[in-house]
């Protein structure tokens, strides 16, 4: 599990420093093997780790996160 959530903070993180600073945006680089059906509860599952990366100021926003939220590196 540890494991998994560090591999998806690194896609993120690798997102971003390709001026990727979008949720929906990012979800298709990110689930490449996943049905587009399913994208909404993976945007979702990104979030969630969104927000840790913004609570470990790896990331930052302005405003509260959301799927729809700007977010940037610091």
């Amino acid at each position: 599990f540890i494991d998994h959530r560090q591999e998806r903070e690194h896609q993120i993180m690798a997102c971003l420093r390709d001026g990727i600073t979008r949720i929906p945006e990012m979800v298709p680089v990110m689930y490449t093997q996943t049905d587009p059906r399913m994208f909404p509860a993976a945007e979702r599952s990104v979030l969630s780790a969104m927000i840790r990366l913004l609570e470990t100021g790896k990331v930052s926003c302005s405003g509260d996160p959301t799927t729809q939220t700007i977010f940037s590196l610091p």
